[in-house]
């Protein structure tokens, strides 16, 4: 939101020969907005704080908790618009990009009480600046900060749907059609560069080095591990660059590796400003199988796989990346609402999958008009921001 506001000359010379008042922009506070921009010619442009990490907390600039909660953007692996839903449309909106649809719908996250999105993204896309697709990311970004909300950018696939891609695709092991674009670790490496190049100027950004990482034909924990410390040492010494960087390992389709989240103890980073994340789906991955749905037994797995010792002991920030019900069941329905309750009781942040008004995990009502009506999972969401946000 942007307020037009006249400033008498005479202030303005003084602020600026004072130094309070930069020739161009300067951040402002006070007690009726954390964060704004007054631009010399009297505009006031509300955003985000830059954030950082706190031993098991992540902070903005005035020393301030901020805990994440929102939800996933996925469509930018389909398409270069990043399908954003039009007003008045039961239609997704996929084949055009507009500032007005990207506005509409932050705003209705906003209602919703999110303060976070992640963007769940494509190399070749990015790569290759396919229709667009840098510019498009970038406008996202920009019209969510004025918003006041945070961006999680990752990478998801190496190659886009509409070409071949899938779920499967990993930069890791370098094999198969995925060569192309990132056939080493020095692909990787470089890929992150481009995009800390045209994202650092963004304080709403935060890295995720990529979406659910896991072991191939000829690839381990080691290996990821190896292409992380290279891509955080190219942004942290090479660019300088101090953004909060996310990183998760495998959650593990039957219940192993990232689920238990051993993994952030015995592959350490000597770096600051790093958080951690993993994803939660009660009908496969991380807590699958035998995850029951009543409230005792979805704290005690999630206390099995150490999602609160994380922060109450290791001393580290968790973010859950992604979490959803697998359709309307009452089980499902059931395991989600108490996995939220628990979240919020022990202050972990959540990014709920997905902003969309297809498929099981839809968070918006199908068929429907946007502004959508929450699904089931979309109301569950709604109320449990809606318990720790005021």
């Amino acid at each position: 939101m942007q307020i037009r506001k006249l400033w008498p000359l005479t202030l303005i010379t003084v602020l600026l020969l004072t130094g309070v008042l930069a020739p161009n922009t300067i951040s402002w506070s006070s007690s009726l907005s954390k964060n704004a921009t007054i631009y010399s010619h009297g505009t006031i442009a509300y955003g985000t704080l830059p954030l950082h990490v706190d031993g098991r907390w992540i902070k903005d600039s005035l020393n301030e908790t901020v805990i994440l909660y929102g939800v996933n953007k996925g469509q930018w692996v389909d398409y270069p618009t990043g399908c954003w839903m039009e007003t008045g449309s039961s239609g997704a909106g996929c084949e055009s990009f507009t500032s007005q649809k990207v506005i509409d719908n932050l705003d209705y996250m906003k209602e919703w009480g999110c303060n976070v999105i992640r963007l769940h993204t494509t190399m070749d896309w990015w790569i290759d600046d396919y229709q667009n697709y840098r510019s498009n990311i970038k406008t996202a970004i920009e019209l969510a900060n004025k918003r006041g909300i945070y961006v999680i950018f990752e990478p998801a696939h190496v190659r886009n749907y509409q070409d071949g891609g899938g779920i499967g695709d990993s930069p890791l092991p370098w094999t198969g059609p995925w060569t192309e674009y990132c056939g080493s670790i020095s692909d990787f490496v470089d890929y992150w560069r481009s995009v800390v190049d045209e994202l650092r100027n963004y304080p709403n950004v935060i890295y995720e080095l990529w979406n659910e990482p896991r072991p191939g034909t000829n690839s381990t924990i080691e290996d990821w591990y190896d292409g992380w410390q290279q891509c955080i040492d190219m942004i942290r010494y090479e660019k300088e660059d101090n953004h909060i960087i996310l990183i998760q390992w495998y959650y593990g389709q039957d219940g192993s590796s990232n689920g238990n989240l051993e993994w952030v103890l015995d592959y350490p980073f000597n770096y600051t400003n790093l958080a951690y994340s993993t994803h939660v789906y009660r009908s496969n991955g991380a807590f699958n199988p035998g995850m029951k749905f009543e409230y005792d037994d979805v704290k005690a797995m999630c206390i099995e796989r150490n999602v609160k010792r994380i922060g109450e002991e290791w001393n580290r920030p968790l973010v859950i990346g992604e979490v959803g019900a697998f359709g309307d069941s009452y089980e499902e329905q059931a395991a989600f609402e108490n996995f939220l309750i628990i979240m919020n009781e022990w202050n972990i942040g959540y990014v709920a999958w997905l902003w969309r008004s297809s498929t099981v995990y839809a968070l918006l009502t199908p068929g429907t008009p946007f502004p959508c009506p929450p699904s089931p999972s979309g109301q569950t969401l709604i109320d449990a921001i809606a318990a720790v946000v005021t």
